[in-house]
């Protein structure tokens, strides 16, 4: 799963392998869901505002997206190596869109985004994307 806000935040599922054409269609944009160098604690602050997962993100990171197990609007962080977190979040959370997150990828297609408020706007088949947005 994956977001993209105004900014231009992308994010795109882990399991996909991102060419440098499909990268140059993005515009280049920044991705939530990469090896951040410096982690994005402005964004990771708005969305982790108590910073119950500070010493989980505030690293170096490899970091996946993930549809979180339980409620749709808690968000979890959580350590799978010193490199590797995994953040789950999901698309419909209010803070998404109150910081203006418009666009979700997924690496297949989302059953439930109409009753969730996004519609399906382009397919990437041989990189496994469904980029769907907010209506």
């Amino acid at each position: 799963m994956g977001a993209l806000d105004s900014g231009g935040t992308l994010a795109v599922p882990p399991d996909s392998s991102v060419s440098d054409r499909e990268s140059k269609s993005r515009g280049g944009s920044r991705s939530a869901n990469a090896t951040k160098i410096v982690p994005d604690l402005q964004f990771l602050h708005r969305i982790d505002p108590m910073g119950q997962g500070n010493s989980v993100y505030n690293r170096f990171a490899h970091i996946l997206c993930e549809l979180p197990p339980e409620s749709p609007d808690e968000i979890g962080f959580f350590l799978l190596q010193g490199d590797l977190y995994a953040m789950e979040l999901s698309p419909t959370m209010s803070i998404l869109r109150d910081i203006g997150c418009r666009y979700v990828v997924f690496p297949n297609d989302w059953q439930n985004a109409g009753a969730d408020g996004f519609s399906l706007i382009k397919i990437v088949a041989d990189n496994k994307f469904w980029i769907y947005q907010r209506q």
